[in-house]
């Protein structure tokens, strides 16, 4: 069974590749760009935790190992900090100083989670119909 598969025209073929790419710059936009950067240091976070200018924490889990921590102080100012992966000592101390605390799980959507596969098969298929016919035969 020797079935040609059509060969797209160049035009098409262009719409594909930038169909790609847009949709590899939207899933990088998404997965890298929902997150505000960090206004503090994680230093001056356990400074402000240790005078007593924190009222309360919001730490959301990593995707990775770091953990986000967006605190409001007490002059009504929000700002956002890194925790590094061991925690437990900032934990301790806001404990200590008995600022309300709250813990997000933060979790990805299937799209970003799928997207990096769908980015690879759109390429693979993209290259598929961008060889000539007789490439694809094998001797």
């Amino acid at each position: 069974m020797n079935a040609k598969i059509p060969i797209l025209n160049g035009k098409v073929q262009i719409a594909a590749f930038l169909t790609i790419l847009l949709a590899a710059a939207a899933s990088w936009w998404m997965v890298s760009g929902n997150s505000p950067r960090a206004t503090a240091t994680y230093s001056r976070f356990l400074q402000s935790v240790e005078e007593g200018r924190v009222a309360s924490v919001t730490i959301a889990e990593g995707p990775f190992q770091a953990s986000r921590a967006t605190y409001r102080l007490t002059d009504g100012r929000t700002e956002s900090t890194i925790l590094p992966k061991d925690h437990q000592d900032a934990i301790r101390t806001l404990h200590q100083k008995q600022v309300n605390v709250e813990i997000e799980a933060r979790s990805g959507s299937v799209l970003a989670n799928a997207t990096p596969f769908l980015a690879l098969l759109g390429l693979w298929l993209f290259l598929m119909l961008w060889m000539p016919p007789g490439a694809r035969r094998v001797p």
